[in-house]
């Protein structure tokens, strides 16, 4: 059975969807990638392979959890119903928000 393990990270923004005014030297964007494993925790290479397939050079990952898919019936959790499906698919998925991040204090 295949489980669903979130990273949340910062990192430059794909080129593909890095706007073409963008200034030189991307502060980092914060993401939550999403990748279907075996089993629960932190596998490198899984990680490593999942970013690679969504496009995100130079991740910094500064935190991960096993997501319980129960939360997902939660009203405010709806949203991220399409994110695990197309893990669970496809192997990985992201998200990253478009504004630049200051350096991550622990939130």
């Amino acid at each position: 059975m295949s489980i669903v393990e979130i990273y949340r990270f910062r990192a430059p923004l794909p080129a593909a969807a890095r706007p073409a005014d963008a200034p030189e030297g991307d502060p980092g964007h914060d993401g939550i990638l999403f990748v279907r494993q075996a089993a629960g925790g932190r596998d490198e290479e899984a990680m490593r392979r999942a970013f690679a397939q969504c496009g995100i050079e130079q991740p910094e990952v500064f935190a991960n959890g096993t997501l319980d898919a129960a939360v997902l019936e939660r009203p405010a959790n709806r949203d991220w119903v399409a994110t695990y499906e197309q893990a669970l698919r496809d192997g990985a998925s992201v998200v990253q928000y478009a504004a630049p991040q200051a350096p991550w204090q622990g939130r």
